[in-house]
């Protein structure tokens, strides 16, 4: 089995993704700590930059890990997964289990052409995340020829 890397773009995307999630929740928390008075507080302000040390540094290193750790692959048999940064996952699906298939695109995931190929099993979902769009949808066909060819052996097989 030989495991595929991310398309570069992916890269730019999770960077994307993280500075604008980490502006957010900086956002909100500075509004809640001046908002009720909290930043008057020297500990309060402390612990404040030292979060926004962290947030600024995850911002930073935290996406070129995920992009460098990230690879699925795809047999005959199942879907693999691993990502992660801090916390590593790996998934591995069964293709027999598969229920459905289904593609999707956030608004991020749209400007820079990438997609997601998210899988349905009745023990929960997998995806494979940051797919150039064609690539994608080339996972997906390949995918419903599969599962179309295990539920006609499986038909076949129940007669």
């Amino acid at each position: 089995m030989e495991f595929q890397y991310l398309n570069k773009k992916a890269l730019y995307c999770m960077y994307t993704t993280t500075f604008l999630t980490t502006v957010i929740v900086i956002t909100i928390i500075t509004a809640i700590l001046y908002y009720t008075s909290l930043f008057s507080k020297p500990a309060v302000t402390i612990i404040f930059w030292i979060i926004l040390g962290f947030a600024i540094a995850d911002c930073l290193f935290g996406p070129i890990f995920r992009y460098r750790r990230y690879r699925y692959a795809i047999d005959e048999e199942c879907i693999y997964t691993r990502e992660g940064f801090l916390w590593i996952t790996e998934t591995i699906v069964p293709l027999e289990r598969l229920h459905k298939i289904a593609m999707s695109q956030g608004p991020i995931d749209r400007c820079f052409g990438l997609s997601k190929v998210i899988v349905t099993t009745a023990g929960g979902d997998a995806s494979i995340n940051f797919l150039e769009y064609e690539t994608a949808r080339s996972i997906t066909d390949a995918l419903k020829k599969k599962i179309n060819t295990i539920a006609l052996e499986e038909s076949h097989g129940d007669k």
